[in-house]
């Protein structure tokens, strides 16, 4: 799996698996509207690649690294019944 370390320039730097959903889907921004900063497998490496950068561009710096997020941190449950698909995942506030 491919992580991006992306940079939209005068609001963040951020990494995610999934530039379309996260960036242009989510965010709305385009190509030529944010810049892949660095790209990686490793996603020790890039957690702490983006904390480095988003202190070295002066944005809020995010509290989690991203590899301690839960979303990846646990493997996704996948229930199937009568034709319904259940994501069992614990909800925290």
């Amino acid at each position: 799996m491919t992580y991006y370390l992306y940079h939209i320039p005068g609001k963040k730097i951020g990494v995610t698996r999934n530039l379309e959903e996260r960036v242009h889907k989510q965010q709305g921004y385009q190509e030529g509207e944010y810049v892949i900063l660095a790209e990686s497998k490793d996603i020790s490496e890039i957690s702490t690649l983006e904390i480095q950068m988003q202190k070295a561009f002066g944005y809020k710096v995010d509290r989690q690294l991203y590899k301690n997020l839960k979303c990846n941190n646990k493997e996704m449950k996948i229930n199937v019944q009568n034709k319904l698909l259940h994501f069992l995942c614990h909800l925290t506030n």
